[in-house]
């Protein structure tokens, strides 16, 4: 019996990917000219021909000049100069307050020393704001190193002219040609989102959307991270995530007659709390995976009551509880909740790890409040075995790789009440 999925594996992850590349955007602003290729002119051919044909003279043409400066140098607008103004003005005031005031005071009257301590505080305004400008024009050139032209008046050109009495009284044809282009170039303010690329730095919106669905069609036809991904960009680690999500997505759908359920969004009171990556659901039976792309395997010791639970010095102890919590927004507790892990923890991790305890957080909290019994039985097993440790979980147990895998005793659980389970079925690039 084929398995029916529903949802996009990884599709909240892709999503944040997209949107911290949109809030990484910058404007950038060009020079750009309409001309035709066949319009084209080149004035020094042009007088080599005229020189060849008949008698030239030289002389003096007026025409636009243009200068090559930073970006940052046409970004640094009134707006921003004001409120350097004003922060070295306070910073000045502040100066004279708490250190001119009382110096000057403690000075005899009308000495140089207490003229220079008065006079300081001009420095003090002068040299804030000019630390305020190196400092954001540092930034800007950080953000956009790129160099544009701008108009900076007229230059005197000498050129050769034919010398006849027409000549005289008309312009050159090469001056012609070169005001026609200047009036045709136009100043162009883009918006550019960073590049997922390797070869390329800044991207327009469409080309990045066209990046993210090349990423996202890349990785479910592979289940792996491309070698072109830019590993500097923003949101680069949810790559590694949003491919552990796809992998594990792939391995469920292998279980015969289940359903699995993508990137279930968890609301509480309307807000989006947290979110289930999948849940594979088969004649009642229900199981949580959760898909972890890590470096180090985690760690287990004997809990109190004999069985097993992660280290307390493990990196990965708060994970089993947020997976709790996000199983308490489901009808039922799951069967299990399994950990499909990825990565150099997977090649670690032998076999599958059963622990019943784990340790307590309240989301969005950092101290442990004690150790307390998991609803379920928790599962850490290898991304390529994950298919299997669910069927086991799903059939009611049974044994993968040598290690028995139980299966919880929660209710049964209709499809009418997963029905109502909300998936990422589209991404916001896509729209």
């Amino acid at each position: 019996m084929p398995t029916t999925t529903r949802g996009i594996p990884g599709g909240g992850l892709f999503n944040e990917i997209y949107d911290a590349h949109i809030e990484g955007r910058t404007t950038r602003t060009e020079y750009v000219s309409d001309i035709r290729p066949d319009e084209l002119y080149d004035p020094v051919a042009a007088a080599a021909a005229k020189e060849q044909t008949s008698p030239t003279r030289q002389i003096t043409v007026t025409r636009p000049k243009y200068t090559t400066i930073p970006a940052a140098e046409e970004e640094y607008g009134p707006g921003q100069r004001v409120w350097n103004i004003f922060v070295s003005m306070v910073a000045m005031i502040v100066y004279i307050l708490l250190i001119a005031q009382p110096v000057s005071e403690s000075l005899p009257p009308g000495t140089f020393a207490r003229v220079a301590v008065s006079g300081s505080a001009f420095v003090v305004w002068w040299g804030v704001y000019v630390l305020l400008k190196k400092r954001w024009m540092k930034k800007a050139a950080q953000r956009n190193p790129d160099k544009v032209m701008v108009l900076d008046g007229t230059e005197q050109v000498t050129q050769w002219v034919e010398d006849s009495t027409t000549a005289r009284n008309q312009p050159v044809a090469a001056d012609k040609a070169h005001v026609q282009r200047a009036q045709k170039r136009r100043k162009v303010t883009k918006t550019l989102y960073p590049s997922l690329r390797q070869d390329k730095k800044w991207v327009d919106k469409d080309e990045l959307q066209d990046q993210m669905r090349h990423l996202k069609n890349y990785m479910n036809s592979t289940g792996n991270v491309p070698d072109w991904v830019n590993k500097d960009v923003a949101g680069f680690e949810k790559i590694f995530g949003a491919a552990c999500e796809v992998s594990t997505a792939r391995s469920l759908s292998t279980i015969p007659g289940a359903t699995v359920f993508n990137d279930i969004v968890l609301r509480n009171h309307g807000k989006v709390s947290a979110n289930i990556d999948h849940l594979a659901y088969r004649n009642g039976a229900v199981a949580m995976a959760d898909a972890k792309w890590w470096s180090q395997a985690p760690t287990f010791v004997s809990d109190p009551a004999g069985g097993s639970m992660v280290s307390e010095n493990s990196p990965h102890k708060r994970a089993v509880s947020t997976c709790v919590y996000e199983a308490s927004f489901l009808p039922a507790p799951p069967r299990a909740i399994v950990f499909s892990v990825r990565g150099k923890a997977a090649r670690e991790l032998q076999s599958p790890k059963v622990v019943e305890r784990f340790y307590k957080f309240v989301p969005y909290e950092d101290e442990s409040q004690g150790v307390e019994k998991a609803p379920c039985p928790v599962i850490f097993v290898a991304n390529n075995c994950v298919g299997e440790v669910v069927d086991a979980v799903l059939s009611g147990g049974g044994y993968v790789g040598g290690v028995y895998v139980p299966s919880g005793s929660s209710r049964d659980v209709g499809e009418r009440e997963l029905s109502r389970l909300e998936c990422t079925e589209g991404l916001v690039f896509g729209r």
